[in-house]
């Protein structure tokens, strides 16, 4: 059992805090923005224990983890990459 939910959100419209994303229920994950830099940003990622990872990532970079907690696996992954012009006008649209 599991899902598999993903959301595209421009990095122009990100600010420091947590990311706001539509979910069902409680969250099992979410991501708070530390802080944006010119050619990073550092996240800290909230697993199903409430334990934070912290990662930096880079354009086209992506980190992957995977847990077990109590009976269930559990796993996320974060990509910081490019997208076209026009994506990025449909992704703007949504916001």
């Amino acid at each position: 059992m599991g899902g598999d939910d993903t959301y595209e959100i421009p990095v122009s419209l990100l600010d420091v805090g947590l990311v706001k994303w539509p979910q069902k229920g409680k969250p099992d994950h979410s991501v708070v923005v530390k802080e944006i830099g010119e050619d990073s940003i550092e996240i800290d990622v909230r697993n199903v224990s409430g334990t934070y990872e912290p990662y930096t990532l880079r354009l086209g970079e992506k980190v992957t983890s995977g847990y077990a907690f109590g009976e269930w696996c559990y796993g996320y992954t974060v990509t910081l990459e490019e997208v076209s012009e026009e994506k990025m006008k449909s992704l703007v649209a949504l916001c």
